[in-house]
């Protein structure tokens, strides 16, 4: 795991990356995770399979690694199963399915919020809202905003603050003037 931080700081990874490959099946869960996301940031877009496989891995971090790389790199198949998470048990894998597949328009506003209601209660539900507020705030897009809001409103310090910094990746006015967003929250 060590050796890969390393290899996160080579600027130029195409000499390894072929080797990379054959890690996404290594038996630590945090070797694959780290991996997958090595490929991501150094723009290595041709392991979609791969991504794909991983969203039924055993541990959540490798699908939430997994539905990120796909949400940069997958074709509409591949944004397709991300609907199987959207029930995931580990609710910071749900937050980011329902958060990618409403960037990608395979939800409504509507359903997000239906996504957004009760089963957002309890152990993880925190980590699962933070992950979709991350997501779902920081996407350029109107249609969202009722969302956003809903989000930027949360009770818990840990959503309201994922979702100020989607918020303020995108720059738009309309969370500059609205309410949701003033020191009263």
């Amino acid at each position: 795991s060590q050796n890969l931080v390393m290899l996160d700081l080579m600027h130029d990874k195409s000499p390894i990356i072929s080797h990379l490959k054959g890690l996404l099946e290594h038996p630590a869960p945090a070797v694959r995770a780290q991996v997958l996301d090595l490929l991501a940031s150094a723009g290595e877009g041709e392991f979609v399979r791969e991504a794909s496989a991983l969203l039924a891995d055993q541990n959540g971090d490798v699908r939430i690694v997994a539905v990120r790389y796909l949400r940069q790199f997958g074709d509409a198949q591949a944004l397709d199963n991300f609907h199987t998470l959207a029930d995931d048990g580990d609710l910071r894998v749900r937050g980011v399915a329902i958060g990618a597949m409403a960037q990608a328009g395979r939800m409504s506003q509507a359903q997000v919020l239906d996504a957004l209601e009760d089963p957002w209660k309890g152990t993880g539900a925190e980590a699962g809202r933070a992950e979709a507020a991350q997501i779902l705030c920081g996407m350029n897009n109107s249609a969202c905003d009722v969302v956003m809001v809903r989000l930027l409103r949360d009770e818990s310090p840990m959503v309201m603050r994922a979702a100020l910094e989607g918020v303020a990746l995108t720059g738009r006015r309309f969370f500059q003037d609205s309410p949701c967003t003033s020191s009263a929250y």
